[in-house]
């Protein structure tokens, strides 16, 4: 009698709701909800993330030398010394994300030890802001081939500067039985691997949040506020997941969705879908021709569609792409100097769809010590194998604000060979438009 009163005072939703989490915790004890993509705590990881030191520090392991004067038109440069380096510039200043290989055994070539460091520097006089030493948790055991693979795209920065996510190398949990690690972990004769990545606070060093996954990572972004992950358990699109990891709260859980599209940008509030990869220059241009696409502007959070833009035949980094003004112009031949420099083109950040025309210009994303700018050059001959900077444009654009092409000097900052001492520098120099 006393068991029926206390049902009569509970609400049908309350029973329901009951029910539904027996439920959900049976599904996960019994592995039938998977939990492949998660975020996970600073302890929960395989690898040790370190924690934030000092230029001494980063000097002292050898990652990085002090600034030293450079040649005339030299800010200041800074002597790079591990391998692998990538860099990208944050609202707080660049940031380099390098690793330094330590092999234990030198007879097989897949046992080594990767360390990677992330040093962020003065945007103004190139000392160290802040160094963090990231180890692995146990030994990595890849081959060179699939270390190569996956280098690229190891880091992301948040359109509006304020975050780097950092994807670190898998780590095999076993030692794999022949040949190479297969695209994914379907054979169940290879070993497991696990990949990471950490998100940064660009200011302070600070670890905002990291995901893990047992799949395979094929694509990383940042909008301004959110970690998005395109993982698979194989390669293929139609059965990858497309996750959401808010950093604005970074104890929420992710919201993922069936990815539609192939994950090729970012803007500050949408992610950038594609109906086919692009090539290792994130263009579709292939030897005679280019494959144009139409983009997808979608909700981080659901994947619905906000927006799309169409006859776009290159994807460049931070939300912006290039398309070709005319319909009929996908059948030049991209080879063609003369022809290419006569094709109406476009340039469209597609944050704010403001657009400027390119037509006889090629586009190159170009660092400066707090951001990135478009920088517009001559298409490059034997004479000029760079090509001349002719004009730039800043960086992510206000929604309606033109894009309007400047002239004036701009500070950038590029890593460049040999110059300090027959080792690469991260170099600040001033360009002045027209030079080449």
């Amino acid at each position: 009698m006393k068991l029926q009163s206390i049902a009569g005072t509970i609400s049908r939703r309350t029973w329901f709701l009951i029910l539904g989490v027996v439920i959900a915790l049976a599904l996960v004890v019994h592995g039938i909800w998977p939990l492949s993509n998660r975020s996970t705590s600073h302890d929960d990881i395989s690898v040790d993330l370190g924690h934030i030191a000092d230029a001494g520090a980063a000097q002292d392991a050898g990652v990085i030398g002090s600034p030293e004067a450079g040649a005339p038109g030299v800010t200041w440069q800074v002597p790079e010394l591990w391998i692998q380096n990538d860099i990208t510039s944050t609202s707080s200043g660049p940031v380099i994300f390098t690793g330094n290989r330590k092999r234990d055994n030198y007879s097989d070539i897949r046992k080594f030890w990767l360390e990677n460091a992330v040093v962020s520097l003065d945007p103004d006089n190139g000392s160290v802001r802040w160094y963090r030493l990231i180890k692995p948790g146990r030994e990595y055991k890849r081959t060179e081939y699939e270390r190569e693979l996956t280098r690229r795209a190891d880091i992301s920065t948040s359109p509006d500067g304020r975050y780097v996510a950092l994807r670190l190398a898998p780590v095999w949990e076993e030692e794999p039985s022949v040949g190479s690690p297969p695209w994914d972990n379907s054979d169940a004769t290879m070993g497991k691997k696990s990949q990471t990545i950490v998100v940064l606070s660009a200011e302070s060093g600070e670890v905002v949040r990291t995901m893990q996954t047992d799949h395979n990572v094929l694509a990383q972004a940042l909008t301004n506020n959110a970690l998005i992950v395109q993982t698979s358990p194989s390669s293929y699109l139609d059965e990858g997941t497309i996750s959401s990891y808010s950093l604005d709260t970074p104890e929420a859980p992710p919201s993922s969705w069936p990815a539609t599209g192939w994950l090729v940008s970012s803007t500050s509030d949408s992610v950038v879908l594609s109906p086919h990869k692009t090539r290792n220059d994130n263009s579709y241009c292939q030897e005679t021709s280019c494959a144009t696409v139409t983009l997808t502007l979608a909700d981080p959070a659901t994947g619905q569609s906000r927006s799309t833009v169409d006859r776009i035949y290159r994807v460049t980094p931070y939300g912006w792409a290039e398309r070709f003004i005319d319909a009929a112009s996908t059948t030049i031949n991209p080879k063609d100097v003369q022809q290419w420099q006569k094709t109406p083109r476009e340039l469209v950040d597609l944050g704010s769809d403001a657009r400027t025309n390119i037509t006889g210009l090629a586009v190159k994303n170009q660092l400066t010590p707090t951001g990135s700018i478009r920088l517009l050059r001559t298409p490059t001959t034997k004479a000029t194998p760079t090509g001349t900077p002719v004009s730039w444009l800043p960086g992510t654009q206000d929604p309606d604000q033109p894009l309007t092409p400047r002239t004036d000097p701009v500070e950038i900052i590029e890593i460049t060979s040999g110059s300090c001492s027959g080792k690469d520098c991260v170099q600040r120099t001033t360009l002045t438009l027209g030079t080449s």
